[in-house]
This record gives C-alpha cells, structure tokens and sequence, in this order.
C-alpha cells in the first residue's frame, strides 16, 4: 500500500524545479525533430519495447523519480498536448520553446541578471515584453505565409511530415477528393504489411466523447464501435425515465452496443451508460450534437445518413416513444477527443440524395458568406465520403510508427491548406528573430526562437554556427536543406512548415512561460510505501 501527501514549494523552489522538468523534456525529445531525427527508444510498463521519433508519443511515457521535477514535464505535456490537439503537429518545437523562455524568464535571479530590479513591476514588464516579441514573430510569420494553391506544396507537406513518397502522394490523392475538411481515418491491419486506402460512405464532425470513461482503444485514446445502433436526439439525455426507456427498447432487440448523438449527457443517465460499459453489458459512446446555433440541422443530416429517426421535445417522435425502429445503424463509429467519424452509415440512398439536393437549393438562394460556407460543409459531409487508410506492417512497433507518422501527416496537410506554409526546417522563426531586440522579453524571446532551427542542426549532425554565417544578409525563406545538403530557397526545395503548426506552437510555448513566472508556489504530490503494511513471511 502507498499513502500520498502533498509537499509545499516556495516561489524560487518550485520555478527551479519547473525549470529542471522543462529541461528533462527537452533533453528527452529534442533528438525527434527535424527531417533527421533520431528515434527514442521507450521501455513500457507493459507490452514491448517501443522506438518512436514522434514527440509527443515520448513525452507521454517520461517521468522521472523525483515528484517535483514531474510537475515540470507534466505542465510541459500539457503545452504539446494542446499544440497536437489544435494543429496535429509541433510538439517537440513546444518543448523545446517553452524549454528556452522558461530557462531565461522565470526566476527572480534571472530578472536580476537581466538588469531588472527583484519587484513584481519588473516582472510585468518582462511579460509585456515577451507578448508583444510574440505579436512581432506572428507579424513576421503571417507576411511570409503563402497560400496553397499546387498539388505539389500538399506533396511536399505530408512528405516532410512523413518522410515516405508513396504516403505523400496518397494524401495528395486523398485530400484532392475530399477537400481540406474532408475525413480522413487510419486504422491498423495486421494481416497485411502495405498502406492502402478507399473512399467510404460517411461523414464526420467535429465533437468528441463526453466522458473519459467512454474510450475502448488506450493506445489512441479513442472510443471504438462496430455495427452499432445509434440514438440521434435533440434532448439533453439526464434523467432516469430516458434510460430507462433506452435500457427497455435495448433489451427487447438484445443491442450489445451503442451510440448516442444527443444535445448533452449528464447526471444519473451518463452515471448509467458508464456503468454498464464498465461492467461489460453494453459497449456504449456519446458525443454532443454538432454545430453552434443550428445543431438540429447537423443532427437531421446525421440521422440521414445514418438511417434514424430525429427524436425529443419539439420532434414529432418524444424520447418517450422511442421504439427500435428509430434508431439508425453504421458500420464503425470512432470518437476521438474532439471529433467522432461515422462510417458505413445505413441510410437510405435516395434520402440522402434527396437530402443533399434541398442543402444545395438553400445554397443557391442564400447571399450570406457565413451560411453559404456552412451549406458547402453540410453538402460535402453529406456526398463526400471518408477516407479509410490501412496501414499494415511486419511488426507492431513499425505498425504503430507508421500508423502515427501518417496520422501527422494528415493533420499537417490540413494546417496548410487552412492556413498556408512558412519556410521549414525552424526557419521561419530564425528569420522572424532577425527582426527582434537583444534587451529584455525580446531578448529573450530572440534567443528562443532560434533553438528549433539550431536542433534540426544539431540532430543531423552539422556545424550550427557555420551554417547560421552562411544566411548572412539572406532572404527570409533562404535556409539549409539538411537532406541534401545544401543552402537555398526553402519554400523552392519543399522544405516547408503549415503556419498553423509553427504559431500554435510558439503561442502555448509563451502561455507555459508566462504562467511560471507569474506562480508563487507549487503543490508536489508525493507517494510514499507505507513501511507498517503487514507482510506474509510465507510469501502468500
């Protein structure tokens, strides 16, 4: 048996030991980034021995002994996280970002070093100066973003995210058919080595499991269904005569598993779903309904495409009276955290034709911009399809690394095709540091944003500061293309970055940064073996 207690940090204490967990992080992924990384081997707790060069695939398994130090890594985790979730990619450029402007910006030694005066005034300027070094590096990265326009900056995209021409070209195919809204799926088949891929009735959007406890696949953190039933209501779904008469209808036609789609989930109707799927009763996700202001017209398009009727108050079928024959069916459902794909929907072809038909004509007499764009979304999920790719490999550990390259590949393709490119290889920002003063936040701020390009570097194994001498006086997409070997136009060679990837990274860098230095102290959970625990001397 363990017991735990929380030990308490000063202000110098716990800032030095944020700094040691950023440190530790940074120390640890940093060899994953650039276009020669080095893969981390990772010991697991459970299953075999992984090797990946994904950041934030290493950054989930690391944590050291020391609890004060893991509350570092554990708030440096959270910063990559949120760049992931929001641009697919960049996570080692946030640790290594957030490494750099906490190393220089968080302690009162450090403030006094830089020539400020120990007081909260000083403090406060240091911050107003690091935000606004960050709104000029934004300015510097937007005036260099291009648009993508050519099949062949999406190539070069998802080749840089990839590293594998075949995989590239797949995604250009891909993204061409569906468009940059388009779904795209990747599971694993371990009866075959080759990546392959298929076009597949069915539609996404963008809301996620409501609980934790809804998830089936640890690994990808995803709640996986097959062949399931599936709810689609406008109701918020809380109370005990809903379950109820979900739990009746499902018992009368055995359903093992389902999927609800429904306004919200709470109290004692979510308390129930997770327990039955927690005992093993019924394999069971939900998501809210997606949209803002016209959820009813998602969930018509859903119930479409799925087969099911629309149910709830101002429907004409109440929860009250829902019968089997309401509900719709898919061949697969996966609800990750903030989107859920829908595949094989059961819906009659000549109603979603139908369907489809009435969005366009509303599309044609609409002449609001915003309503038109959400239309052309509608009518795309509707007809449009999902992309299921297929990854196959010799081992589990190269499936898993495939399948997690790709899955980064996807998510950057369509951070350029959402925001545009910005010359890669770190630089972008190297160019942006150009422009900034070496006094206070910008200082600080200059020599942050110059450790990404100084890494890729570094992890290809090349003289830094020869390399920086030869961009002298250069253009601001003028770098050096590790590959090959040589220094040219970055955006000419398809060395490129998404915009997104490369802002939302350096945004949740400086959050992470300026939060330690506005803390006063820290909470450590500490646990400890309880040494009065009985022990069997016989072993039993």
């Amino acid at each position: 048996m363990y017991e735990s207690y929380k030990n308490i940090l000063n202000e110098t204490q716990s800032k030095n030991k944020l700094k040691e967990g950023f440190a530790t992080a940074a120390k640890v992924v940093a060899p994953t980034l650039g276009a020669k990384p080095k893969r981390i081997f990772i010991d697991k707790e459970f299953g075999e021995v992984e090797a990946s060069d994904d950041g934030i695939d290493v950054l989930n398994d690391l944590e050291v002994e020391d609890p004060q130090e893991n509350l570092g890594i554990k708030v440096i985790k959270e910063a990559a996280q949120k760049t992931n979730d929001v641009a697919g990619d960049g996570t080692t450029t946030t640790v290594i970002l957030t490494n750099s402007l906490a190393k220089e910006a968080v302690t009162p030694d450090d403030y006094v070093a830089m020539g400020t005066k120990n007081n909260k005034t000083d403090v406060l300027k240091l911050k107003k100066e690091i935000l606004d070094a960050k709104s000029q590096v934004f300015k510097s990265v937007d005036e260099n973003t291009i648009e993508v326009k050519e099949d062949k900056q999406i190539l070069n995209v998802a080749r840089a995210s990839s590293n594998n021409d075949d995989v590239a070209a797949m995604l250009l195919d891909i993204f061409k058919t569906l468009g940059k809204d388009g779904a795209v799926k990747v599971t694993a088949n371990e009866r075959n080595v080759e990546i392959s891929h298929e076009i597949v009735k069915g539609m996404s959007y963008p809301q996620g499991y409501i609980h934790q406890g809804f998830i089936t696949d640890g690994t990808n953190e995803t709640a996986e269904l097959d062949d399931v039933p599936i709810i689609v209501t406008t109701d918020k779904v809380h109370d005990l005569a809903q379950m109820q008469k979900m739990a009746t209808v499902g018992e009368q036609n055995q359903i093992s598993n389902l999927f609800l789609i429904c306004d919200d989930l709470d109290g004692v109707a979510l308390f129930s779903l997770l327990k039955n799927k927690l005992h093993g009763n019924l394999r069971v996700a939900a998501t809210k309904a997606p949209g803002f202001g016209n959820q009813r017209e998602y969930l018509e398009d859903i119930a479409v495409m799925v087969g099911a009727t629309l149910i709830g108050k101002e429907e004409p079928v109440k929860f009250a009276d829902l019968k089997f024959e309401h509900f719709g069916k898919a061949q697969h459902v996966t609800c990750e955290k903030n989107n859920t794909i829908i595949t094989g929907g059961e819906g009659d072809k000549v109603a979603i034709t139908e369907r489809t038909k009435t969005l366009k004509n509303i599309f044609e007499k609409e002449n609001k911009e915003y309503e038109r764009e959400k239309l052309t979304e509608r009518i795309s999920k509707l007809s449009g399809g999902v992309a299921v790719i297929t990854v196959g490999a010799a081992t589990e550990n190269e499936m898993k690394y495939k399948k997690s390259k790709i899955i980064d590949a996807v998510s950057s393709v369509r951070a350029a095709m959402e925001s545009g490119l910005v010359a890669g290889g770190g630089v972008a920002l190297l160019a942006a540091a150009q422009k900034l003063s070496d006094e206070g936040g910008y200082g600080v701020m200059k020599r942050a944003i110059q450790k990404p390009f100084e890494q890729i570097l570094l992890n290809a194994n090349l003289d830094v500061q020869a390399i920086k001498g030869g961009l002298v006086g250069k253009e601001v997409t003028y770098g050096y293309n590790v590959e090959t070997d040589e220094f040219g136009d970055m955006i000419e060679m398809g060395v490129v970055d998404p915009a997104k990837v490369v802002k939302t990274a350096l945004d949740n860098a400086v959050s992470i940064a300026l939060s330690v230095m506005s803390s006063g102290g820290a909470l450590t959970l500490v646990r400890k073996k309880d040494e009065k625990e009985d022990i069997n001397p016989e072993g039993y």
